[in-house]
C-alpha cells in the first residue's frame, strides 16, 4: 500500500500477492483494487526485496 502511496485499508491485503520470477526473484501479483490503484498510476513492475527471521518478516517494496 505504501508502494501505491495509499494507506491501509486501500484495498484488500489478499489482493497481493508475492510471486517468484524465472529468474528466482521475488515479485508481486496484483488484483483487484490493488491493480487498479497501479495500472491508475502507470505502475508495471516491483522490485521486492525479502528477509526473515524466525520471529520477524520484512519486505521493501518499490514500484515502478
Amino acid at each position: 500500500m505504501k508502494a501505491l502511496g495509499v494507506g491501509l485499508g486501500a484495498f484488500r491485503f489478499r489482493d497481493v500477492e508475492v510471486v517468484r520470477e524465472p529468474s528466482g526473484a521475488p515479485s508481486l501479483r496484483l488484483e483487484g483494487r490493488a491493480a487498479a490503484l497501479a495500472a491508475e498510476q502507470g505502475v508495471t513492475s516491483w522490485r521486492v526485496s525479502l528477509t526473515h527471521t524466525d520471529r520477524v518478516a520484512e519486505a521493501v517494496v518499490v514500484s515502478q
